[in-house]
């Protein structure tokens, strides 16, 4: 058994597209829980379905979601902060990143799982990169890399032990893609 199921569970989904009709029907049940009831589909909606698809795969392993967690940036306050900068972010840490570098705004803002453990002196050098295992990632829940510039907070559910400092990278880069997150 993993030490993070909700990671394990994501990856259940890997490869899947927003336009998979049975993907999109079970994903898009479970806009009430992040209190978008409104919302019938995972396609072509106003907001991008990373968030969801985090809070979905946190909740079908019974671990606490950010109820108002549609919005990428709200992901920010989720759980319990992980101090990335000096401890490094373990696989399944929660990651909110922003594109433009802008942590405050919710614009260009995105939230996955970081998909290995980082090491924290690798993530702060010029041109580092994360592996983030997310949904709406260029419309199909996968692994993708982004720069580590982009890093706004790494996040991990309350009622978990943090993990241990990440004093080793394993499986944490790779080459970014220039992935369309909406």
């Amino acid at each position: 058994m993993s030490n993070t199921p909700w990671l394990d569970k994501a990856k259940e989904n890997e490869g899947k597209k927003e336009t998979d009709s049975s993907f999109n029907r079970w994903l898009s049940g479970f806009w009430r829980i992040v209190g978008l009831p409104h919302y019938k589909t995972i396609i072509g909606s106003s907001f991008a379905w990373c968030g969801l698809f985090v809070a979905a795969s946190l909740y079908n392993v019974n671990m606490p979601w950010q109820k108002n967690g549609a919005g990428a940036k709200n992901w920010a306050k989720y759980g319990q902060e992980i101090e990335w900068r000096k401890v490094g972010i373990p696989r399944g840490a929660i990651l909110h990143i922003n594109h433009k570098g802008d942590c405050k705004s919710g614009s260009s803002s995105h939230v996955g799982f970081s998909d290995g453990d980082c090491a924290a002196a690798d993530l702060l050098k010029k041109g580092a990169t994360i592996n983030i295992f997310g949904g709406n990632q260029s419309n199909t829940a996968k692994v993708s890399a982004f720069g580590a510039y982009e890093i706004c907070e790494a996040r991990w559910p309350d009622g978990v032990p943090l993990p241990e400092p990440v004093v080793k990278s394993v499986g944490c880069s790779g080459k970014p893609g220039g992935e369309s997150t909406r």
